[in-house]
């Protein structure tokens, strides 16, 4: 994270193996790290229990150039003076202090009162092998508020394409049924972009497919 200059946490030679692969490791020496409960930066929650990361120290920024307001927003001070970066990453720590990242804040899609972790659902598809890439958003519903919208790029070297049933028939076989998402967005086709909509670090642009999904369902152009 460029605000935390930019590693916070990172495993090591002597860490096991299965920390290595399953988490970003414990917290750098002289810097701190608590788990929140997102939305109320002086309550933290146990170990185990998945909130907002933040961190202190003094790898921190010292705020954005010419932008005190935003700095203010995600920079607090505690009771006891100490300054924390609300990183908007959701993950927990567990009894060693390793942390693992399940996803961003404001990724998390609200359908009718459930919380949806894009990331898991993109661990669906990335499964299938028809799939060479893919990003879930929220779609606005009347219904629930919010519901899961997949975009997909399928793989160009094969001669018959998976189709939208196919690839949601394929998520509800290995998740509960109101993570399957209601709407599958192919780039390329019913008004997509070919391509990514990316920032300068090469991030797919979230704010930009929900858009797009959300002009494309209004539109008419994709059902469900």
């Amino acid at each position: 994270m460029t605000e935390t200059s930019p590693v916070s946490y990172q495993t090591t030679l002597s860490s096991p193996l299965q920390k290595r692969i399953e988490t970003v490791g414990t917290i750098l020496p002289h810097t701190f790290a608590k788990i929140i409960k997102p939305g109320s930066p002086q309550e933290i929650l146990p170990l185990n229990t998945r909130g907002e990361l933040c961190v202190s120290g003094y790898l921190l920024q010292k705020g954005y150039w010419e932008n005190p307001a935003k700095t203010e927003e995600v920079m607090i001070r505690d009771s006891t003076g100490r300054i924390w970066m609300m990183t908007g990453d959701e993950g927990f720590m567990d009894n060693d202090g390793y942390l693992t990242i399940t996803g961003r804040i404001k990724d998390i899609i609200i359908r009718g009162g459930e919380n949806i972790l894009p990331l898991e659902i993109e661990n669906v598809l990335f499964s299938h092998e028809d799939v060479v890439q893919a990003s879930v958003v929220a779609i606005q519903d009347d219904k629930y508020g919010e519901v899961v919208g997949a975009f997909v790029e399928r793989d160009p070297w094969k001669k018959e394409k998976v189709g939208r049933d196919e690839l949601k028939k394929f998520v509800k076989g290995k998740l509960a049924r109101y993570k399957v998402p209601r709407y599958v967005f192919f780039l390329g086709e019913d008004g997509v972009p070919e391509r990514w909509p990316v920032t300068a670090s090469g991030k797919i642009r979230k704010v930009e497919l929900r858009e797009w999904g959300n002009e494309a369902v209004k539109s008419g152009r994709v059902t469900n």
